[in-house]
């Protein structure tokens, strides 16, 4: 059973700001002006300055530890989302949101499960949907994590009936079916997460691992090539499918049709591994 890590992924880039430094209270403090940054570094300068002028500035603490957790730099993104909570004032939900977020991932990091469930707890109640999202998330992984399959299944289930597009559910969903060794529900699942985000929930299929899990997902995908021969991405997905099924001939006449539909290099590559492949074990057959 793997353990899953989650890191959503956020964009620093042109970030709009507008601060003025209080020349009052200090006559070494510069004013800060809006600006566009179009790196993290940029940023992260940035907000160091306004940490300089007002150490309590819990918005700045809040951006640094993004910055720090986006670069991996665990320790001081913890840091400085413990003091973004400290300053935050109590009443400013959305900030707190994006920290106890940030916060969550960052114990996901430490493999602090406790304390990323109890953060991630804190989300459910946001009046944005991408928190809600991302914690009800967050606890699904934990109880996977811990093994807890009917309780992850339960969380993810809620999700869905919540957000039925969010595609990155039914792939965690469909991980902890097979887990489970609930095959016929994680195809299911992952054939969801497919139609619903094809970019994302392509990994998993690719790097899948399960005889069984693999042997229903060809099943799975043949029947929707019968449904659907229109479209190039199911008999990109049946091809794999395929090839990990070490059904090399039959792998690359489905590449080959994928081809006609949507030419691409990447499937071109696939059919020369194929290839390499069968090569190989006619030679070890000698």
């Amino acid at each position: 059973m793997k353990r899953f890590s989650f890191i959503m992924a956020l964009c620093m880039c042109c970030i709009f700001v507008n601060a003025q430094a209080d020349q009052g209270k200090n006559p070494d403090n510069y004013q800060l002006v809006e600006k566009p940054f179009f790196t993290d570094q940029e940023a992260l300068e940035y907000y160091n300055q306004r940490l300089k002028v007002n150490p309590k500035d819990g918005e700045a603490h809040a951006w640094i530890a993004r910055i720090c957790l986006d670069h991996g730099d665990y320790d001081k993104a913890l840091t400085a989302a413990n003091a973004a909570i400290k300053y935050l004032p109590k009443d400013d939900k959305e900030s707190l949101d994006f920290v106890y977020n940030t916060r969550a991932l960052l114990y996901f990091e430490f493999e602090k499960d406790n304390l990323a469930e109890a953060d991630s707890r804190k989300l459910l109640t946001s009046s944005d949907s991408q928190y809600v999202q991302q914690g009800y998330l967050n606890i699904g992984i934990i109880q996977n994590n811990k093994e807890q399959f009917d309780e992850a299944i339960a969380t993810y289930t809620k999700l869905i009936n919540l957000y039925p597009n969010y595609a990155q559910v039914y792939k965690y969903r469909a991980s902890t079916f097979l887990n489970m060794q609930k095959y016929e529900e994680m195809a299911a699942d992952l054939i969801k997460a497919l139609e619903v985000d094809y970019d994302y929930a392509f990994y998993m299929l690719a790097t899948l691992d399960d005889e069984q899990a693999i042997k229903v997902m060809v099943d799975k995908l043949h029947e929707l090539n019968i449904s659907f021969p229109g479209n190039a991405k199911w008999w990109l997905c049946y091809g794999v499918a395929l090839e990990l099924d070490k059904q090399y001939t039959k792998a690359i006449e489905m590449y080959k049709k994928c081809n006609q539909l949507k030419h691409s290099n990447y499937v071109d590559n696939r059919i020369e591994n194929c290839q390499k492949k069968l090569t190989d074990s006619l030679g070890s057959s000698y």
